[in-house]
Formats: C-alpha cells, structure tokens, sequence
C-alpha cells in the first residue's frame, strides 16, 4: 500500500528543491559574468594589439623613428570599435642599446664594447577592463631598414698628416652610411682595408671605437711578424683607403675609395 510524503518530508523536499534552484541560477549567474569578462578581455587585447600595429606603422618612417616619440609616449588613446576601452601607451624614446654581433662576445670588451645604441625602442601598450582587471603587451620596436643610394659609404679624410704623408705619420678617418636621401645611418659598424697602389701602410685599430666609424692610417707597414719585435719598414707612394659597412646583416661594400701620397 503507497503512501504520501509526510508535512515534513514535503518541507524538506521543497527545500532541497529549492536550494537546488538557487544553485543553478547562480552558476548561470556566474556563467554569464565569466562570459562578459571573457568578451572584455578579447576586446582589450584586440585593441592593445592594434594599437602596437599602429606604433609600429608609424615607427616604419625613418624621420618618426629618429624623432622623440612624443605621439606614443606617455598617452591615452581611445578607439571607436571598442567603446568604454582605453589604451595607455609609453615608450623609452632613447632606446635600448645592443651589443653586436652579441653580449657574450661583447662585454669581454668593457668599455670599447661595440654597441648599437638606438636599434630598439622599448614599447608599453596596456589597457584596463573590469574591475582590478588589465591587458599589457610589452614589444620592441626596431628600425625598418632605409633604402641606400648607389655609393652609400662615404669615406672623408678628417686629420691627421696631409700629402705626402712623413714616415710614421698618421692621417685620420671617417665613415658614413647614408640612406637613399643623402641621411646619416645611425648604429652602423664598418671594416676598413688599404689597398696598396705603389706603397703601402698599416691601419691602427687600437685608438679608435669598436664600431669602427673612425679609424687611423700609419705610414708604416710590418715586414715580418715572426720575430719580437716585429720587423718594419716603410713603402712610399700611394695607396687607396676604402671601408665597408654592415647595416641589418649585410655587407655594403659600394664605398668612395680616399688616395694617400706616403712620402
């Protein structure tokens, strides 16, 4: 024979029943805020990510890169297709300096290590959603590599002995790397060499910075290195000092050649 659910039991079926419902619209609840913050944080990191296209865009003009960056540093942008989201912007204008061609092999040089020192921009871009709640993207900004002109490397006499050059005289160097407008190329390293035409000298490497922008000829030259001290002598006539450039891994070796008398 069946028998009804006392008062008591039905209470407490209720109860249960109840607090079941409770349970599921709260999880429904919760479900749909996760989905909401979930929604916001895809619309903060799409706009974040924008916004670094944008710098890096701007960035790919020579003339905007080498200026102070004031448009991107210190700013708050807004963008009307995320609505109620705001990207704050900063960046380090002076750049981050590299070694090249590594740390590793670099600072074993300590202060006549070879180092680009404006390569790089160090750019922030963040955005705020929710409560407490942010998206950060956190990106270096390089150098688009400049166009060069048919003779990019310019190499002019800047001190030293004038023609003809005495014995153990020194005559100075420099070198540029210009862009396709005529504009010095900055973080650029060179190699000199001394092509002997009817004498011949020797490069002094040891006063002069790694990257190599400058650079010392002496009218002497070794005869032979196996003994100590090295035999030298001297070669008159004339000689042709050329250097070559490496911008972005490349050799550039069209290059105005500058001719020495050594007396």
């Amino acid at each position: 024979m069946r028998r009804g659910l006392s008062l008591a039991e039905t209470i407490v079926a209720l109860f249960l029943l109840v607090a079941a419902m409770l349970v599921m619209i709260n999880l429904f609840h919760s479900a749909l805020r996760y989905r909401a913050m979930v929604v916001q944080q895809m619309q903060a990191t799409a706009l974040a990510r924008k916004v670094m296209a944008e710098v890096r865009d701007w960035a790919r003009d020579p003339v905007n890169f080498d200026s102070n960056w004031s448009p991107y540093r210190g700013v708050t942008l807004t963008d009307p297709d995320y609505p109620g989201l705001s990207a704050e912007v900063d960046c380090d204008e002076l750049g981050r300096a590299l070694y090249s061609p590594s740390t590793q092999l670099e600072t074993l040089e300590g202060a006549r290590a070879r180092v680009l020192t404006r390569s790089l921009v160090p750019v922030r871009v963040q955005v705020n959603f929710g409560r407490d709640r942010e998206v950060t993207l956190f990106s270096y900004v390089g150098e688009r590599p400049r166009p060069l002109g048919a003779n990019p490397v310019v190499v002019t006499r800047t001190g030293g002995s004038p023609d003809p050059v005495p014995r153990d005289g020194t005559v100075d160097f420099g070198a540029q790397l210009l862009d396709s407008g005529g504009q010095p190329v900055a973080d650029v390293t060179f190699d000199w060499a001394v092509k002997p035409v009817s004498g011949n000298a020797m490069l002094d490497r040891q006063p002069v910075s790694r990257d190599f922008r400058s650079m010392v000829l002496v009218h002497r030259m070794v005869i032979n290195d196996l003994v100590t001290p090295p035999e030298e002598g001297y070669a008159s006539g004339t000689i042709e000092v050329q250097a070559r450039a490496r911008y972005h891994g490349q050799e550039v070796t069209n290059a105005t050649v500058v001719s020495v008398l050594l007396q």
